[in-house]
């Protein structure tokens, strides 16, 4: 029985089942553990194509690209939403604490 059947019957996730079979020593399916070969995709991708064309060639998502070329920039990016905007000014004294 497949991984996704056990956790249809079970009601819980295929990631939970996952990690008890790895517990209980049992073969992980290894199509959802793929690894890339970096090295060629980067290759492919300075001679001119394209992050979709290497998706295509290599088949991964567009985020695992932009993770493994920057692993840390979702952590950089600011939050620019009106709320926290506000937060900021209030804490450099730009706002009153009623606004």
């Amino acid at each position: 029985m497949s991984g996704a059947a056990i956790a249809r019957r079970l009601g819980i996730s295929k990631s939970t089942v996952s990690y008890h079979q790895r517990r209980l020593g049992e073969p992980i399916d290894s199509r959802c553990n793929r690894r890339y070969d970096w090295a060629a995709v980067q290759c492919f991708y300075e001679e001119g194509h394209t992050i979709t064309q290497c998706q295509e060639r290599f088949g991964f998502a567009r985020k695992t690209f932009m993770d493994a070329v920057c692993p840390n920039c979702h952590a950089q990016t600011p939050n620019f939403s009106g709320r926290n905007r506000r937060l900021r000014r209030a804490t450099r004294g730009l706002l009153d604490e009623a606004a």
